[in-house]
């Protein structure tokens, strides 16, 4: 029986709104929600 990998991401497809302020972050890049880039970088890295 070989090992199983579980990966499970949740990311909402707007700037959130459940961490106010976080956008202010020098590292996040909500604002960047609405770009084939965001969306494509984020399944490599998952």
């Amino acid at each position: 029986m070989s090992n199983r990998i579980s990966v499970n991401a949740f990311d909402m497809t707007c700037v959130d709104h459940q961490s106010f302020g976080l956008w202010r972050h020098p590292r996040s890049r909500a604002t960047e929600y609405n770009t084939i880039e965001y969306w494509t970088e984020l399944a490599k890295l998952l």
